[in-house]
């Protein structure tokens, strides 16, 4: 139903701001709508991004995976963890990104730690020191 109904604002909507090479690319296929999708833009974004995302982020587990079975969601962070290296940070070493293992959604500024630094700690040093 989630991915229906963004389809739905792609066709029916001012899709001006999704990523016009990602829809150049993929002008010949069938479905541009998916340039909706961090998943299939992220490798045209040439902006320096940081990204801040839960590998077991709590909404997608309810909304998009529909299952808290353990072997369904590792397997479901897995993939996040594949998409965001092979989609995103492979395509350009400016951008960063805050992964954590967490079941979140959105926030938690001081909340989560990667090998003991937080969000925001871990921002400010990509933001002033770049991609390493």
């Amino acid at each position: 139903p989630y991915r229906e109904a963004l389809k739905w604002v792609f066709d029916y909507r001012n899709t001006s701001g999704v990523n016009q090479k990602c829809i150049e690319t993929h002008r010949l296929e069938s479905d541009l709508r998916k340039c909706m999708f961090a998943e299939h833009s992220a490798p045209y974004t040439v902006t320096r991004t940081f990204v801040l995302q839960g590998a077991y982020d709590n909404w997608q587990l309810q909304n998009l995976l529909q299952s808290y079975d353990a072997l369904k969601v590792n397997t479901w962070g897995k993939r996040i963890t594949a998409l965001i290296q092979n989609n995103f940070m492979a395509t350009s070493r400016q951008h960063g990104v805050f992964l954590d293992s967490c079941s979140h959604h959105c926030g938690g500024w001081d909340l989560y730690y990667v090998n003991g630094k937080s969000q925001a700690t871990a921002f400010q040093e990509w933001y002033q020191k770049g991609a390493e």
